[in-house]
């Protein structure tokens, strides 16, 4: 399960953005609670249309569904590519 000092893979897309939760949450069209649950990985019914937005917009950084889904799979994730 998420452990509260591991940074998930959504939340290292958006600090490599440096973006706040507050404007990711606007630019998605997704509240700021349901990123930070996303975020946390303990989102458990957040909307496909949100999940789709979040994927479309780091995909470049390799952000996935599997990502979102099972961010404590993921902790070696890691950017090697520039969003364009």
């Amino acid at each position: 399960k998420y452990h509260a000092c591991m940074e998930t893979p959504l939340i290292k897309c958006r600090k490599k953005e440096g973006l706040s939760l507050e404007k990711l949450a606007e630019e998605c069209g997704a509240s700021c609670s349901t990123l930070s649950r996303l975020e946390r990985g303990t989102s458990k019914n957040t909307s496909g249309a949100t999940c789709l937005n979040l994927i479309t917009r780091y995909q470049s950084y390799g952000l996935t569904l599997e990502h979102l889904i099972h961010p404590e799979a993921h902790p070696d994730f890691s950017i090697t590519q520039e969003r364009t």
